[in-house]
């Protein structure tokens, strides 16, 4: 009879220990999320490149000091795909500080979960400042 009734008292903490993997996943894609936009709202292209996954595409190369970032809007939330894929679409507004011209642009982020490290990687290519 005790075996059956610790079966039934652990089956359901075992169960939890799905769901709070999972949440802790989504917390790390938040932060990082957070992260990323605070390191592009200020300019800080060395995190930003930091964040990128080993098989993303390179950060091209531009006049970092002729940008300043003016505004991060998400336009699309972070939708998942699959348990290590998630989507989200931004606008960023930036300054050509040579022009003093106002532009924006749309930026298609793929973020991906990679399981050994436990962190979120962007893999989607770097925006285009023109």
């Amino acid at each position: 009879m005790r075996p059956l009734l610790l079966l039934i008292v652990l089956l359901p903490l075992l169960g939890g220990c799905g769901a709070y993997s999972e949440r802790k996943k989504e917390m790390a894609l938040e932060s990082t999320l957070y992260q990323y936009r605070t390191a592009m709202r200020w300019g800080h292209w060395q995190t930003l490149a930091g964040m990128r996954g080993p098989k993303a595409p390179a950060m091209p190369d531009f006049n970092r000091d002729n940008i300043r970032v003016t505004g991060y809007e998400i336009q699309q939330p972070p939708v998942p795909v699959d348990e290590t894929l998630v989507l989200q679409v931004v606008r960023i507004d930036y300054v050509l500080q040579d022009s003093q011209r106002l532009k924006s642009l749309q930026d298609k982020q793929e973020w991906r979960h990679d399981k050994e490290s436990k962190q979120w990687q962007i893999f989607s290519p770097f925006p285009q400042f023109r």
